[in-house]
C-alpha cells in the first residue's frame, strides 16, 4: 500500500474515532487528522443491521488531491457481523466484490472492500470512491444512501447500512472539492 493511501487509510479511522457524536447531531462532520497533510475527511452517522440486530454506523469520505479518494464504513463488533473473512489483504473483499453502495432508487455494481480492526472493537470496510459517483451524492442531498455487504456464507444475513444524506451538502463538498469533485 502506498503511503498516501496508507495514511488516507489511518486518517479515516482517527476521523471515525473523532466524530461520531457531531455527525449524528449536525450531518457531515469534517475534519483534517493530520497536521501539515492534505488530508480531509468527512464523517456522517448511519445504522448497520444485521438481520434483526442493530447498530451505529459511519460513513467516512477521505479526500487529499495527490491520492485516489477513499470511503470506509465503520461498524461495532457487537453487532455480530463476521468480520473475519473481511480482515487483512486477503480478505475475501480483496477477491470478490461483495459490497453495494447507491443512493436510493439507484442500481449500483458490486465491488471491492477491505476490512480492518480500527481500534477493539470497531471494524472498518475501505473502499475506493470514484469520483462520479461523489459527485452524484453532492448532486442528491437529502436522499437516502444505502450499502450491502454479501457475507461468504449465502446462509448468514448481508450487513446492511444507512445513511440519510443531509440536505446541506456543504461539509461533503468542502471535502472532496480539492480532489475535483463538483
Amino acid at each position: 500500500m502506498s503511503r498516501p493511501r496508507r495514511l488516507t487509510a489511518i486518517g479515516l479511522v482517527l476521523a471515525a474515532l473523532a466524530g461520531s457524536a457531531a455527525a449524528a447531531e449536525t450531518g457531515w462532520t469534517v475534519t483534517k487528522p493530520y497536521p501539515n497533510n492534505p488530508l480531509q475527511t468527512a464523517t456522517l452517522a448511519g445504522t448497520a443491521r444485521v438481520g434483526e440486530r442493530s447498530a451505529p454506523a459511519q460513513l467516512i469520505i477521505g479526500c487529499r488531491p495527490d491520492a485516489d479518494m477513499t470511503a470506509s464504513l465503520t461498524i461495532p463488533e457487537a453487532l455480530g457481523f463476521d468480520t473475519g473473512p473481511f480482515e487483512g489483504p486477503d480478505g475475501i473483499g480483496e477477491r470478490q466484490k461483495r459490497l453495494t453502495v447507491g443512493l436510493a432508487g439507484d442500481r449500483s455494481a458490486p465491488r471491492l472492500v477491505s476490512g480492518w480492526w480500527s481500534e477493539n472493537t470497531v471494524f472498518t470496510f475501505g473502499f475506493a470512491l470514484p469520483k462520479p459517483e461523489a459527485a452524484r451524492w453532492l448532486a442528491r442531498p437529502g436522499q437516502g444512501l444505502a450499502a450491502e455487504i454479501r457475507p461468504p456464507d449465502a446462509g448468514k444475513p448481508a450487513l446492511a447500512l444507512t445513511f440519510p444524506l443531509p440536505d446541506d451538502a456543504a461539509g461533503l463538498k468542502q471535502v472532496v472539492g480539492p480532489c475535483g469533485v463538483r
